[in-house]
């Protein structure tokens, strides 16, 4: 995996869809539908972020 970029918001560190899909050597669409298919049965998920356009 290459080095990844730090991005923060409000001080809290995240990752991005492609950068996920670089480091898993996948596709974003792959990454997406695996959140998303997830969000229905993980409650982790109840305090997400989207950051469109970062």
């Amino acid at each position: 995996m290459q080095s990844l970029a730090i991005t923060e918001d409000k001080g809290i560190r995240v990752l991005s869809t492609q950068q996920l899909a670089d480091g898993y050597e996948t596709d974003k669409k792959i990454i997406s539908n695996n959140f998303n298919r997830s969000l229905t049965s993980c409650k982790i998920f109840k305090d997400r972020k989207s950051l469109a356009g970062v």
